[in-house]
């Protein structure tokens, strides 16, 4: 399915400033020792990153390439939390 997504600033500095705040909330995981989720926040943010590059007309990707990226991400956040779940 193939869609072709409008411009939007707002959105896009909506999901931006979500990114920043997972990135904040990973670091200070990792801070106060709770490394086993910082690998997880760190790859919401990642996503977060990606989906707010998508609103924005000039750093948009092509779709199969965003929907790849997508999921190889999703498929990284949740090994890692799975790791994370094991591990302790």
């Amino acid at each position: 399915m193939t869609v072709k997504t409008n411009e939007s600033t707002v959105l896009a500095c909506v999901w931006f400033s979500a990114a920043f705040a997972l990135c904040a909330l990973a670091v200070h995981s990792a801070i106060n020792g709770a490394l086993t989720i910082t690998p997880c926040l760190l790859g919401l943010a990642v996503i977060h990153v990606y989906v707010a590059r998508q609103r924005l007309l000039k750093y948009q990707l092509p779709e199969v390439q965003y929907n790849k990226t997508i999921r190889m991400l999703a498929i990284f956040v949740v090994i890692m939390a799975g790791a994370a779940a094991s591990y302790y």
